[in-house]
């Protein structure tokens, strides 16, 4: 996962979300046709927001396979008034939304869960208390971790061992994301090694290449070259598993010492 900066007011989106406002309030769900639309409208944004990587395991998405992913569930007996938010809205891969073996529908909370609607004194939705970052929702301390509002470093590290996420000083939000979402699953974790065998032995190829140079301390020179290498990709929003990247450019003489 990697930190995103969303704008979190889109007027555009707020406008047909008052739109539909009546009927979401009334069904307490949303018609195909609106979400249709809604979808239509913001898709384009999320992709380019995200660099046509899931929000949660950082996979690059086909077109095909794009996929606009509720954070709150939006179902009818739960936060169904936070079906057309913008700020509910995260774009993610087609394994980690799956139902059964991703997060889908599920969401955990630390306190009770608030599904009753914000409403204002005229029966409308209070929209500010509908955003995400909102004192209202954040007061149910969600134990999911979201990259538009938490910091996914401050909560997970690498095993570079075998290429699985830990939850960093075993804190239960991360450890509940991990389970919840999948995030261990096999293609995922084998991924995440392959980039750091990878990067061993794109290190030992490099020293080798100064060693036959004959150049002076071979090894901290690769050493230094690699790192350099590991931090333009930790840098780059386009990166795949971009926070394996990361976290080798933060930890990379530790890895290499203990391997």
């Amino acid at each position: 996962m990697r930190k995103v900066n969303k704008n979190f007011s889109v007027l555009a989106l707020r406008k047909r979300q008052v739109a539909y406002e009546t009927d979401l309030l009334n069904n307490k769900e949303s018609k195909q046709s609106h979400w249709s639309n809604i979808k239509t409208a913001c898709m384009d944004e999320l992709v380019g927001l995200y660099h046509s990587k899931c929000a949660y395991c950082e996979t690059k998405i086909y077109q095909s396979d794009n996929t606009i992913e509720h954070y709150r569930p939006k179902a009818k007996a739960k936060y169904y008034w936070l079906a057309h938010e913008w700020t509910n809205f995260l774009l993610c891969c087609p394994n980690c939304q799956d139902d059964k073996k991703g997060k889908g529908s599920k969401f955990e909370t630390e306190n009770m869960p608030n599904y009753q609607a914000p409403l204002l004194a005229d029966g409308k939705l209070d929209y500010e208390k509908c955003r995400l970052d909102s004192e209202y929702l954040l007061a149910e301390k969600p134990l999911i971790l979201n990259p538009e509002i938490d910091d996914p470093a401050q909560y997970l590290v690498l095993d570079p061992e075998n290429g699985y996420l830990l939850a960093k000083d075993d804190n239960l939000k991360a450890k509940t994301t991990i389970r919840i979402v999948n995030l261990n699953r096999e293609n995922l974790y084998s991924r995440r090694l392959q980039i750091v065998e990878d990067i061993f032995e794109r290190t030992y190829w490099q020293y080798e290449v100064f060693v036959e140079q004959k150049l002076p301390d071979p090894l901290n020179l690769a050493i230094k070259t690699v790192k350099k290498e590991i931090q333009k990709k930790a840098e780059s929003p386009i990166t795949e598993y971009s926070f394996v990247w990361r976290y080798l450019a933060e930890n990379f003489e530790n890895i290499l010492t203990k391997n």
